[in-house]
């Protein structure tokens, strides 16, 4: 009984350790047309992470600042404190939806270095708030994806920091007003009913807009009234007056805008009570869906039958979707070419980070691949290293394997292969 609690006490310490993992940006203010320095914070229990990947989402009305390194003479936009090894370097690369993305890798060594201590700053850059931005924007640090020397995967949780753009800032919500939607489960494949629900101390609201953003792998499910011979996505409830309507668009930034709006009348309706559903909506999961998936309310601004308007905050409901298969559209790695020394070993990171995968070589007598995607030189040369899901989805990549000695392949062991060997390190060439 003893060795049994010891065990259930064990994973129960392993479990909190990963739960307390997080890379996130502490909630910050600026004023229109300032530039700030921020950092993106780490806090680890797992001490042995040695390279993470991470998208990050700005708003409209904040941008990044490309920085100047005179030392270097090279433009940068993300930097690493002094919790990074000197082997670690960080980059960034904007993907098609608009993301950034973040890599920290390392450059060549024996062993693979770990990032230190356990919390605090470990990238920092410059945001810069555009002179006509104001109110609460927001950042999203999404698919973060943390591995350590033993090539061991963590993906962390989302997380969303809070930009206040001081000056000309909407009014605050007041009281206990939201618009938000409770996190759900359903099945890969299934369609279930879901409820917008509106809690609020303002008992004189009248009408209201609101953005719905739906993660890939989630779709709204069209009924049909038999009544009146139409179709229709969204319905009101019965806190709804008679006269009210709600109505929906689609954005060019793909939301689903909602409008409550009402019919003619003497006088304006007010929506009944103070809290419970007042949308409903049927929600399907695609059948090659699973795991976590979002849906955000944004840019809420309701309006009182005096015309006042409050915007509400932001709102997100994590859907849990159980069973199906995450389709791998497409691969992606840390680098497209990877210097090593003969005899050495590096981890690499795929992504999407839950792809079944299947690492080769063009030329095992240069490199070789473990199943896990850890590369090590074998001898001087270049081979294609390939990561595979399915016959139409790859990502091959080149990694070029040197010697010790002869550095830049003249068949001359001189200064020059120094040379070559301090700008491979430095990232300043490629072999």
């Amino acid at each position: 009984m003893k060795k049994l609690l010891s065990i259930c006490i064990i994973c129960l310490l392993a479990l909190q350790g990963k739960a307390d993992n997080r890379l996130y940006i502490e909630n910050f203010s600026i004023d229109p047309g300032e530039t700030v320095d921020v950092s993106i914070m780490l806090d680890n229990d797992v001490t042995t992470f040695a390279s993470f990947q991470a998208d990050m989402y700005l708003p409209d009305g904040l941008e990044l600042v490309e920085q100047y390194d005179e030392d270097n003479e090279e433009y940068f936009t993300f930097s690493l404190t002094t919790r990074a090894r000197n082997r670690m370097a960080i980059g960034s690369s904007v993907q098609p939806n608009g993301a950034v993305r973040l890599m920290l890798t390392q450059t060549i060594g024996s062993t693979l270095q770990t990032i230190k201590e356990t919390s605090g700053a470990l990238v920092t850059f410059q945001l810069k708030a555009s002179s006509s931005a104001s109110g609460r924007k927001y950042i999203d640090l999404k698919d973060v994806v943390f591995t350590t020397t033993t090539t061991e995967q963590y993906n962390f949780s989302d997380e969303r920091t809070t930009v206040t753009v001081t000056g000309t800032n909407p009014p605050e919500p007041q009281g206990s007003n939201r618009l938000y939607i409770e996190n759900l489960t359903l099945n890969a494949g299934e369609t279930i009913d879901v409820s917008i629900l509106l809690d609020n101390e303002v008992t004189d609201f009248a009408s209201f807009q609101a953005d719905m953003y739906l993660s890939e792998g989630l779709e709204l499910v069209e009924q049909y009234d038999e009544d009146n011979e139409e179709y229709f996505t969204f319905a009101l409830t019965t806190r709804a007056r008679n006269r009210m309507a709600i109505g929906s668009a689609t954005q060019s930034d793909g939301a689903v805008r909602l409008m409550l709006t009402q019919t003619i009348g003497s006088t304006v309706q007010t929506i009944k009570e103070t809290s419970g559903a007042l949308v409903t909506f049927k929600l399907k999961a695609n059948a090659s869906a699973s795991g976590t998936r979002y849906i955000d309310l944004k840019n809420i601004v309701f309006t009182t039958a005096t015309s006042q308007q409050y915007n509400f905050d932001d709102e997100r409901a994590t859907i849990t979707v159980n069973g199906g298969s995450t389709p791998i559209s497409q691969l992606t790695i840390t680098a497209n070419v990877l210097n090593l020394l003969t005899g050495t070993s590096q981890a690499l990171m795929v992504t999407p980070s839950n792809a079944s995968v299947t690492w080769t070589s063009s030329n095992t007598a240069v490199a070789t691949v473990s199943n896990a995607g850890v590369v090590t030189g074998v001898a001087p040369g270049s081979a294609t290293i390939t990561c595979s899901s399915g016959a139409d989805t790859s990502a091959p990549f080149t990694v070029n394997v040197i010697s010790l000695g002869d550095v830049n392949r003249d068949s001359i062991i001189s200064i020059a292969d120094v040379t070559a060997l301090v700008n491979i390190i430095l990232g300043k060439t490629n072999l």
